[in-house]
């Protein structure tokens, strides 16, 4: 894709962004001048310093701007005019690098012969930097609060809706969440790589925003046990010649969805270490708090694993579903093959949904399976089914579980296990992803 010249004027820098194993973003920043050498060349890094990328013997990369990813970001962020790209990895030879997490996600998406209409919803709290503790001190539920005094947040949420839409993200609704000062902006669906760029976009927008009120955002799943915790929910439908498979005109859901769900909950445990990939993750799948713990699904049931949105007849531009596992720390770029393979496993094999539910499931917990209660628990599951494996490669499969598992290794070596309190080690891993 070419780029207008004109659109890469009057800017003084250019932010290239990279990302690693973990979901976390990566880059550098180069003068107006050395623009077009990034975006027709690109520009040479050092590959082993990135999680997961390679070893100091094989460093040399290559890092190439996307054109279709470009966007400015706002002046107030660093007082100067200045673009970002995401880029493509390349090695040496010029080559796609197939262990860069984007390449993973662009890759499976060219090859499964459908089209992926795909979103999330990224949950956040803002904070005082100084104590760590949620900015507003309002008790109780503040889900859709916008009453002045109690939330101090919609003025952020404003700010932060225009950055977005500057940066070419479609923003369709925003709230207050439950919890104090906790946030949501829900932005348009697109495919599996824009949405995960735009996560990214999204991530980095919001912390940047909190710093000119003088505050945090923070993705950590769960900062504070008798907090709500925050999620990431995915919505997905699959289409082909333009047609939602999703929706049936007489059903309503199509039995290729049931099917698609059926994969899903077939393979959730094992999806669990990719959609909560933290030891924190875990602490946010309890109940109270309307996180999944069990596998289930339903119609319109935000207690269940999978919801199905149903606010009206159903229409085939609305037929999806929404995955409820995921939270804000998972990588995008492998979180959407894996889900989308298991759903492709339960329509290849026919998998007849288990669980379905029209009760709150916390409280008939006995009927249904339980997701996995920590992080080693979801990395054995991993271990006894292969989904995450044919998603992503063995090979990026298996350095991205040694990842988890040294983490978890790591955590367990400090704190002897879970407890029933956030510990140091989580907030000083976790807090500012």
């Amino acid at each position: 894709m070419q780029i207008e010249t004109s659109k890469l004027e009057g800017f003084d820098y250019y932010m290239l962004w990279i990302v690693d194993f973990l979901g976390i973003l990566r880059g550098r920043t180069i003068p107006n001048k050395f623009v077009r050498n990034a975006l027709n060349e690109g520009l040479g890094f050092d590959g082993s310093s990135i999680i997961g990328y390679s070893t100091i013997d094989k460093s040399d990369f290559v890092m190439k701007a996307d054109p279709s990813s470009f966007s400015p970001l706002p002046m107030y962020f660093y007082n100067k005019r200045v673009g970002k790209f995401f880029c493509d990895v390349l090695t040496n030879k010029g080559e796609s690098f197939g262990r860069d997490p984007r390449n993973v996600c662009s890759t499976y998406e060219k090859r499964i012969g459908y089209e992926v209409k795909i979103s999330a919803e990224p949950e956040f709290y803002l904070i005082d930097p100084m104590n760590l503790e949620p900015i507003e001190e309002a008790p109780g539920n503040q889900y859709f609060d916008q009453y002045p005094g109690r939330d101090k947040t919609e003025a952020f949420r404003m700010e932060f809706c225009d950055t977005l839409m500057l940066a070419g993200i479609e923003v369709e609704r925003m709230h207050h969440e439950v919890g104090p000062s906790q946030c949501e902006i829900n932005f348009r669906y697109s495919s599996m790589l824009r949405t995960a760029d735009n996560i990214l976009t999204y991530k980095f927008f919001a912390k940047k925003v909190a710093e000119k009120f003088g505050w945090q955002a923070t993705f950590m799943p769960k900062p504070w046990v008798n907090r709500t915790g925050s999620g990431m929910h995915v919505h997905l439908s699959l289409a082909k010649d333009g047609r939602n498979l999703f929706y049936d005109e007489k059903e309503g859901l199509s039995q290729f969805c049931q099917y698609f769900i059926g994969g899903i909950l077939e393979h959730a445990k094992a999806i669990a270490a990719v959609a909560a990939p933290t030891v924190n993750s875990y602490r946010r799948l309890r109940p109270g708090f309307e996180a999944p713990v069990y596998v289930s699904w339903g119609w319109a049931n935000r207690s269940a694993m999978i919801r199905v949105p149903h606010y009206s007849d159903l229409k085939e531009s609305d037929a999806r579903i929404e995955v409820r596992l995921p939270d804000p720390t998972a990588n995008p770029y492998f979180l959407f093959p894996c889900l989308v393979e298991a759903g492709l496993d339960g329509v290849n094999k026919k998998i007849q949904p288990k669980g379905f539910t029209e009760e709150n499931v916390y409280e008939a917990k006995e009927k249904y399976e339980t997701l996995p209660s920590s992080l080693y628990e979801a990395l054995n599951y991993w271990d006894s089914d292969d989904i995450c494996y044919r998603a992503l490669g063995k090979e990026i499969a298996e350095s991205y579980r040694e990842l988890l598992m040294n983490e978890w290794k790591e955590f367990f070596s400090l704190n002897k296990g879970m407890g029933s309190s956030v510990t140091e080690w989580e907030i000083k891993n976790y807090l500012h992803r």
